[in-house]
């Protein structure tokens, strides 16, 4: 999405003096976890004939940082 994430998330964990931990590092272990395949995408994407788009973060349970 090119909307700044990674840059606003290393900024403040360097702030914080805390490592930094992108999302695009650790989806597909969440996407396992919660049973979340390409197939299951591919269904959602026909089910939905691709006018609806349900971000993948509300299919994910909360997971603390300290976990990675």
């Amino acid at each position: 999405m090119c909307a700044g994430k990674t840059t606003v998330g290393e900024k403040v964990a360097e702030k914080l003096n805390i490592p930094q931990c992108s999302r695009d590092e650790v989806r597909f272990s969440y996407y396992r976890e919660i049973g979340f395949s390409k197939e299951t995408q591919q269904n959602i994407r026909e089910e939905q004939d691709f006018k609806t788009c349900t971000p993948i973060g509300s299919r994910l349970k909360h997971m603390p940082l300290k976990e990675y």
